[in-house]
């Protein structure tokens, strides 16, 4: 049986992006407060309706987060895999339309009167996210770091030449998303 061969060309086979634990925890701990403040409140003094719709909706946002966010996304030849804490989700490049950041880069109300360069580089807020007819999906919750974005790039152009990559490139200053867990192994997988 022929083997499939192997990509040719520069850029890595994979790369993994990792979201910030920091905006997991204050994410959790608004919705756990959204739950235990109104819970509190009721057993003082008694059953409210608002009360209980407030729980409600504090349930649903951890729930969303729990089921929706990623924790870590692997790029790789056949498309990408988010890594949620209940949930694998596998998208294909051939479901991709571009590559994108999960916030709109927007000129805030007098950059344009102040002169500033709304394409400038330290304005990037958010991190990517893969563009579908299904919607944004988001790939990271913060921005990536220099190298981590240009490895995206060479990962597009090696297996998906189709996918644009339309996000700005980050500043060099930027920290790497592999900062956000504890051991800085696996960085670019070049293997």
């Amino acid at each position: 049986m022929p083997e499939a061969p192997e990509p040719s060309g520069p850029g890595p086979l994979h790369i993994t992006l990792y979201s910030s634990r920091r905006r997991w925890a204050l994410s959790g701990f608004g919705g756990a407060l959204l739950i235990i403040g109104p819970i509190a409140v009721m057993s003082g003094r008694g059953f409210s309706w608002f009360s209980a719709a407030i729980v409600a909706a504090g349930a649903l946002l951890v729930g969303a987060q729990i089921y929706d966010h990623p924790l870590r996304t692997h790029l790789h030849e056949g498309g990408v895999t988010r890594v949620c804490p209940l949930r694998r989700d596998e998208i294909t490049w051939g479901q991709v339309i571009e590559v994108t950041r999960s916030v709109r880069d927007r000129v805030r109300r007098g950059d344009s009167l102040l002169g500033v360069n709304p394409q400038r580089e330290s304005r990037l807020r958010g991190g990517l996210a893969a563009r579908t007819e299904r919607g944004r999906v988001v790939l990271c919750d913060a921005v990536e770091g220099r190298f981590e974005y240009d490895a995206v790039r060479a990962l597009l152009d090696r297996h998906a030449p189709e996918v644009p990559l339309a996000a700005l490139r980050p500043p060099a200053k930027q920290s790497p998303t592999t900062l956000y867990r504890r051991s800085l192994r696996g960085r670019v997988d070049d293997s």
